[in-house]
C-alpha cells in the first residue's frame, strides 16, 4: 500500500476474514475500488495493531491512530517521515525513504519468481511499464526461464556432444527419425 493509503486506513476496510483491506476510489491513487491481500505475516502485523487499540484507544476508527501528546485517537497518524529516518538512521539504513518499501516489496516479488504481471496487479499500477522499471532486479529469474527450455533443445542440438563426431551422429539419428 501507499504511505497514505496505510496511515489513513479505517479498521473498517480490514477484512482479516478474507485477508485483504477493502480500498474505496477515494482511498488510492487510480480512483477505484480494489482490494490489497495481505501475507501471513502481515496478518500478523495487523493483529498486533488491534492489540495495541484494544489496550490504548478502544474507540478509534483507524488501524494506525494518533495517539499521545494530548491525541487519542481521533486522527490517524498524518506524516511518518522524522520518526522513519530516525529509525533508519538507528539501524544504519541511511538515505533511505517510506515509499522505498513499495520498491523493495515489487522488486523481491520479482526476485521471487513471481509473474511480471500479477506483480502489476499486486502494486496496482496503471500500466504494466510501471512495473517493468523493476524487471532489472531479476536477472537470475531470466536465466532460469532461458534453462527450462534446455531439457527440449537438448533433444535437436548438438550442445551437449563434446566431439563434431557425437554431434553429427546425433544428426544422423534425427534425420533418420524424421524419415523414416
Amino acid at each position: 500500500m501507499r504511505k497514505m493509503e496505510m496511515l489513513a486506513c479505517e479498521l473498517k476496510r480490514v477484512d482479516l476474514r478474507h485477508n485483504v483491506i477493502h480500498l474505496d476510489p477515494d482511498d488510492q491513487k487510480n480512483g477505484q475500488y480494489d482490494t490489497v491481500p495481505l501475507s501471513k505475516t502481515a496478518r500478523k502485523v495487523i493483529l498486533r495493531r488491534l492489540s495495541y487499540i484494544k489496550a490504548h484507544c478502544p474507540n478509534t476508527p483507524w488501524l494506525f491512530p494518533l495517539v499521545g501528546k494530548g491525541e487519542n485517537g481521533d486522527k490517524h497518524l498524518g506524516d511518518i517521515r522524522k520518526c522513519f529516518k530516525r529509525m533508519c538512521h538507528d539501524a544504519g539504513v541511511p538515505d533511505f525513504f517510506p515509499h522505498a518499501l513499495r520498491h523493495t516489496y515489487c522488486s523481491w516479488l520479482l526476485q521471487a519468481g513471481v509473474p511480471i504481471y500479477l506483480v502489476k496487479d499486486c502494486m496496482r499500477h496503471a500500466s504494466i511499464t510501471q512495473t517493468e522499471e523493476y524487471g532489472h532486479l531479476a536477472p537470475k529469474n531470466r536465466q532460469e526461464s532461458v534453462g527450462k527450455l534446455d531439457k527440449v533443445l537438448s533433444r535437436i542440438c548438438h550442445a551437449d556432444m563434446t566431439t563434431p563426431q557425437q554431434a553429427t551422429k546425433e544428426l544422423d539419428n534425427i534425420a533418420e527419425v524424421s524419415t523414416g
